[in-house]
């Protein structure tokens, strides 16, 4: 797409129409490339794909999945968040793809801590994640759990389950 005239080229178009590139992910990626002079780390950031999930508050958050050749700070991913949400008008949250699910989780989750991640092996050799968070930190999280389960099913291709504590 180029990112000045918001026209997609043929290649992006087919993908646009199959489903694969959606409207936010272009809203995303031009919004992006309208704030890389005040972000150098933007210059080398892949965007990979969006989620639009349910907000607990009954409004919507978008998940923006990117990556980066160099780790990102959480402080730089929250900024970032935190002018795309101003810019779009929805909630946006910016998570670096990482096989650490903690990390993405708690990138996600900010400013709510989680508490731990386990590993639990099925009887049928699949994993699942068991994701815990303390109950006073649930208030905290702007994501609804059920919407986020499905999403990161897409992301991770293996299951999670969110434990109170």
């Amino acid at each position: 797409m180029c990112a000045i005239s918001g026209v997609l080229c043929q290649v992006d178009e087919e993908k646009y129409r199959s489903g694969l590139v959606n409207d936010d992910d272009i809203n995303l990626t031009k919004n992006l490339f309208l704030i890389e002079h005040q972000y150098p780390e933007l210059k080398d950031l892949i965007f990979i794909k969006s989620y639009r999930v349910k907000g607990r508050d009954g409004g919507e958050v978008i998940i923006a999945l990117v990556s980066h050749p160099q780790p990102l700070n959480n402080l730089f991913l929250s900024a970032l968040s935190k002018q795309l949400t101003n810019k779009i008008g929805v909630d946006v949250r910016v998570v670096e793809q990482s096989k650490n699910i903690k990390k993405m989780i708690s990138q996600i989750f900010d400013p709510a801590q989680v508490y731990g991640v386990s590993i639990m092996w099925l009887p049928d050799g699949s994993v699942e994640y068991d994701i815990m968070i303390h109950k006073k930190e649930l208030k905290r999280i702007i994501v609804d759990l059920d919407d986020l389960r499905r999403v990161f099913r897409d992301i991770v291709h293996e299951s999670i389950r969110f434990t109170v504590i």
